[in-house]
């Protein structure tokens, strides 16, 4: 198919790629069989029962609960479970559109497609929106406050950036990323300061619903960061830090910065072992309990050739302020998870949309001086 082609039948492209997303989702979600709860999708349930009772309980952020129990609010007496599936159906397809978006603004339409098709059926994307997790909320918000901010909308971007932050607060050194990296254009700076104004809002906004007891402070950084230093990615990740004193569970941030002083090389190899199982090319095996095939491991080490290719394209549109603006997730959230642990594929759910579109701008690169 010629370039032409794409250019007259973009519209229609585009339409059955959204409808394609939509018929995967509702599958994977209603008739796959897939399980839809785990240990933290029930622990986000009770929360979000909490929040309804207004009991409060801390642990995960509050952002995920709060969306749980206003739409279980919705649903007065009725189960409202397959409400909370079908906003997830809604919101992946709607992560799928905004790569479309995002994509025409730089790629060729046969290379903007391809993006949206590779969004739409990219294998982690599909198995965890039948998921009640955090993952693809999170991932949806910030995908369309990035599409917002490209647009010049700082302050629906930062308030949409900052519902994300809700949702999963280790997404907030991403959008302050995001805004740096905007500040470096003159003609951006305003609406950087705006949308960063907007994020305030929304992170003010959370400490009032704290404050007044209708949520309570997240507190899962203190044992995020004590299970970073007792174990390796590699290896899997325990529910409970080992091998510590009371003291040191008492004092993470303490007990986090004298290992890595004290022991330098493992934690440097604990580092590396999280960028690894983050996004490299063969994951570890799984809990015991549930051994994952030869298959599946192959399926989830697909992430290790899109990092390349988007490090590639990355690279080819390195001197476009707006490349490193839609890196930022990618990059952000990368650090993130280096200085605490990676311990599932679900991890690289919202840097996905950023790592498919530099990916496409990476393929586009390669063909075009074939042409």
């Amino acid at each position: 198919m010629t370039a032409a082609w794409f250019e007259t039948h973009e519209r229609k492209a585009t339409l059955a790629i959204l409808l394609t997303a939509l018929a995967l989702r509702l599958y994977m979600v209603f008739l796959s069989g897939l399980p839809h709860l785990g240990s933290d999708g029930l622990t986000y349930i009770d929360m979000g029962d909490a929040i309804l009772d207004g009991k409060p309980v801390s642990f995960f952020s509050n952002g995920y609960p709060i969306l749980l129990a206003a739409l279980a609010h919705l649903m007065g007496e009725a189960d409202p479970q397959p409400a909370w599936l079908l906003m997830n159906v809604l919101m992946s397809t709607g992560i799928v559109a905004f790569v479309l978006l995002l994509a025409r603004r730089w790629l060729e339409p046969a290379f903007a497609l391809a993006a949206g098709a590779v969004a739409a059926a990219w294998p982690t994307q599909l198995y965890y929106t039948a998921q009640f997790l955090s993952d693809i909320p999170a991932t949806f918000f910030l995908t369309f406050g990035i599409h917002l901010a490209l647009r010049r909308q700082p302050a629906a971007a930062g308030f949409v950036l900052g519902i994300a932050t809700l949702i999963r607060d280790s997404l907030l050194p991403s959008v302050l990323l995001f805004a740096a990296v905007g500040m470096f254009d003159p003609e951006r700076r305003r609406d950087m300061a705006r949308l960063l104004l907007a994020v305030g809002i929304v992170q003010v906004l959370e400490w009032i619903l704290e404050a007044r007891g209708v949520t309570a402070p997240p507190s899962t950084a203190g044992l995020n960061l004590l299970l970073a230093v007792t174990s390796m990615s590699t290896e899997g990740i325990p529910a409970a830090p080992p091998g510590l004193s009371p003291e040191q569970m008492a004092h993470p941030w303490a007990t986090y910065f004298r290992f890595a002083l004290e022991h330098p090389g493992t934690f440097i190899l604990q580092r590396l072992a999280s960028l690894y199982e983050l996004w490299g090319p063969w994951p570890n095996a799984g809990a015991p309990g549930s051994p994952r095939g030869t298959l599946v491991r192959l399926v989830i080490g697909l992430r290790f050739p899109l990092l390349v290719l988007a490090l590639g394209g990355l690279w080819a549109g390195r001197r476009h302020l707006e490349s490193w603006m839609v890196a930022a997730p990618l990059l952000g959230l990368t650090a993130v998870h280096i200085a605490f642990f990676s311990a599932s594929p679900r991890f690289t759910i919202p840097m996905e949309p950023a790592a498919i579109l530099l990916a496409a701008c990476a393929a586009q690169r390669l063909v075009r001086p074939a042409r």
